[in-house]
């Protein structure tokens, strides 16, 4: 799909539809205009030499032919038959053509009177035998009655009877379905078309809920792999450099859907951390860019993603990649540990392990601390603290830290010690 948009142009079509043009940068739109100018301005050339052949394109039923084909296969060569008597020929049964018009100028009924001529043939074939062998059935001494005729005439026309029958089912089988059992089963079936444009795209994601906005946008995706595309040099010559301000655009775009590993990696380009996606782009150094990428990482905080949760904490905390407008705020870093501390066991995926990234007893340790001291807008609790320092001792012996734990087990005692002064 990211393939089809970045070589799409809209056209007549997609505007009656009412379709929106897909969202590419300047350079992009440029060589899409360039390469829809030359393809409009390339002409066809025929080589060899054209020879006119019988055309097929009446259909008939029943494996009947019209007069008109007969003669128009044994003669195909014939230049008397316009190319007018062709196209004066319906291609397919309309409601618009009345089953008992007839073509005036070739004299030969249309598609469903074929079928009715036919039967018509098959009915003179059977009186004419009836009056040859004078109404009986070869013996002189037995007469068909009335009732006898009729049902030999039925009898002689399966094909006939079979088709009634089957439209007979078909109608009943339609009558028996309910206009409830309907409505559900196209209410199951009901599929709602999703703009291409990522404006109209965010104001449809902007009525949901946090969790149901994060990778449920197939545009975003979309976008996602524009990115993965241009790093890979799939839109450039092979002595070319890949376009890196259109894989920005896509990634941005991509971010504005809710795409989780989006919004991470530009979270950590503007904060000019390491990242795996786009790794041979950096972007300047300025307030700007910092407090964008502050704002990003706390949206994939927001939005469930550990390393985020950690990053946002250590900034309320120590102030490492604050932004100039945001200050340390110790109740602020307490809670997103506590949304760290309560993802260890699983992530959005449910294939998380905490450990990767920053282990249980190093999180409870620093929450531990912050209380034991207090300061930037978090108040002291010594009890608190106490017991967190506990707990991190408990999860370093858990993780074989043996020694760990011991100092984690010597500081909950001065905190205890510090309650009872």
């Amino acid at each position: 799909m990211a393939l089809f948009f970045h070589s799409h142009s809209c056209n007549r079509i997609c505007q009656s539809m009412g379709l929106m043009p897909f969202d590419l940068s300047s350079k992009e739109k440029d060589a899409l205009f360039r390469s829809t100018k030359l393809l409009e301005s390339a002409q066809t050339v025929v080589r060899g030499t054209e020879e006119k052949c019988g055309s097929s394109r009446v259909r008939t039923v029943s494996g009947t032919r019209p007069p008109f084909l007969s003669r128009l296969s044994e003669n195909s060569g014939d230049e008397s038959m316009s190319d007018r008597a062709f196209d004066s020929l319906p291609s397919s049964p309309s409601s618009a053509t009345p089953h008992s018009h007839k073509m005036e100028g070739l004299h030969w009924p249309v598609f469903n009177e074929v079928d009715n001529l036919v039967h018509k043939d098959h009915e003179n074939l059977d009186n004419q035998r009836d009056s040859e062998n004078g109404g009986d059935s070869g013996c002189p001494s037995e007469k068909r009655s009335d009732h006898e005729d009729m049902d030999h005439r039925e009898k002689g026309h399966p094909n006939c009877n079979r088709r009634h029958e089957s439209d007979e089912d078909s109608l009943g089988s339609s009558a028996r379905v309910s206009v409830d059992k309907w409505n559900l089963y196209n209410a199951a079936r009901v599929h709602i078309h999703r703009p291409s444009c990522v404006a109209v795209e965010v104001q449809r994601l902007n009525g949901l809920e946090l969790e149901k906005k994060i990778g449920k946008s197939i545009l975003g995706k979309v976008h996602l792999a524009m990115v993965r595309y241009h790093e890979a040099g799939r839109f450039c010559e092979k002595d070319q450099e890949w376009d890196q301000d259109s894989a920005l655009f896509h990634l941005e775009h991509a971010a504005e859907c809710g795409e989780l590993e989006a919004i991470v990696g530009l979270g950590l380009m503007y904060s000019q951390l390491p990242h795996h996606i786009l790794a041979e782009i950096t972007l300047q150094d300025t307030k700007q860019n910092r407090t964008k990428g502050f704002e990003y990482l706390c949206r994939a905080a927001k939005a469930g993603d550990r390393p985020s949760m950690i990053l946002v904490a250590r900034a309320y905390d120590m102030g490492m990649n604050l932004p100039p407008d945001r200050e340390q705020d110790w109740k602020e870093a307490l809670h997103w540990y506590d949304k760290a501390l309560n993802m260890t066991d699983y992530d959005e995926g449910g294939e998380y392990d905490g450990t990767q990234d920053e282990p249980r007893y190093l999180l409870l340790a620093k929450e531990a601390e912050m209380l034991m001291t207090g300061g930037f807008h978090l108040d002291k609790d010594l009890q608190r603290s106490g017991e967190l320092f506990t707990e991190a001792a408990e999860a370093a012996m858990e993780a074989m830290k043996g020694r760990l734990a011991n100092q984690y087990y010597q500081k909950a005692e001065e905190v205890w010690a510090m309650m009872e002064e």
